[in-house]
């Protein structure tokens, strides 16, 4: 999948097992092969994992004496990157275990309360797109957009976002791509024009644009919720991996529905496990169209269907990498 000016080919999914008093759960991520756009690489994540945040968890364990509910996981985060992603990994596994220990499934815990659309990244070769979507993400910069592909796109008759994955150098640049995209189609959102942290680029384009501006990569604390806003953006995708879990996901979109912005449910390339447990949030939290397709990796054989909890979970003959075990010899 192309993005600005990476191409994405690539993808570890992560998967975490927590056992404790005969029950297990289990939880996905799916880092990036190496760092980018302040994002850490898979092998970053797997040390924080093994060396920070499970260490941190088995003493949470031993202080409240039994498995902590998954929003506890906060208490534990440094707030570093590859924390954040680490966290998210084990809240998933608590989540899932949890749903499981209660007899539960997803919609027990996240209340489906909104008919959330379908957000799916344009393809650079409209003839492997069969799927339709609510929302089509362009990613700016990927591929030569001919007059033939806009005009693909714009018999879809869908709306667009213009996704810039921080690589726009101007404001000048993303005012001609803008046009360039409003003569085939409806441009509802201008997602993460600028480099992370560039909140002065985006104040100035939020004057000088009549669309809302999205900020991704750029949302990661609450603090980047707030000072997003003020500058000028409308509109929050908030990542599990990235801001630390999907409580810390509610948290920052209540915090930003109080301030007036709308958010929704970016995708992190995972797998049907992780897909699962964004797409209950997604639907319960927004009606913005999020990351919520179902997809369908070529190792998608490496999971399977399960009743209650999340849902899923891999296969017995999956090779783990990492395998917790809670207050067990």
């Amino acid at each position: 999948m192309s993005a600005a000016a990476e191409r994405h080919s690539v993808r570890d999914h992560l998967y975490l097992a927590l056992h404790h008093e005969g029950c297990d759960g289990w939880g996905e991520i799916s880092p990036q092969p190496r760092s980018l756009n302040g994002d850490p690489g898979v092998d970053e994540v797997l040390t924080s994992l093994v060396h920070e945040v499970i260490p941190r968890l088995d003493r949470l364990l031993d202080t409240l004496g039994e498995v902590p509910q998954p929003g506890r996981v906060g208490a534990i985060m440094s707030g570093r990157g590859p924390d954040r992603f680490a966290s998210a990994l084990l809240e998933g596994a608590l989540t899932d275990w949890w749903l499981r220990r209660e007899n539960q499934a997803l919609e027990d815990r996240f209340e489906p309360r909104f008919a959330t659309g379908v957000i799916r990244s344009a393809p650079d070769d409209w003839s492997h797109a069969e799927e339709e979507a609510a929302r089509w993400r362009v990613k700016v910069g990927s591929a030569e957009r001919t007059h033939e592909w806009w005009e693909e796109l714009s018999r879809r008759r869908r709306e667009v976002l213009l996704d810039f994955n921080a690589s726009a150098s101007s404001i000048d640049e993303v005012l001609r791509v803008l046009e360039r995209a409003r003569e085939y189609c409806l441009v509802v959102a201008v997602e993460q024009p600028f480099a992370v942290g560039n909140l002065v680029d985006i104040a100035r384009l939020s004057e000088a644009i009549d669309v809302p501006i999205s900020v991704d990569e750029g949302v990661r604390h609450p603090s980047d919720v707030d000072l997003s806003i003020r500058h000028g953006a409308s509109l929050l995708c908030l990542k599990a991996p990235r801001v630390g879990g999907w409580s810390s996901v509610e948290i920052l979109a209540q915090r930003a529905l109080a301030r007036g912005a709308q958010v929704y449910v970016g995708g992190f390339f995972e797998g049907r496990l992780g897909r699962a447990l964004a797409k209950s949030v997604a639907r319960s939290l927004t009606s913005v169209p999020s990351d919520i397709a179902e997809v369908a990796f070529l190792d998608d054989e490496a999971v399977e269907p399960v009743p209650g909890g999340v849902g899923w979970r891999p296969r017995s003959e999956v090779p783990l990498v990492f395998d917790s075990t809670l207050g067990e010899a």
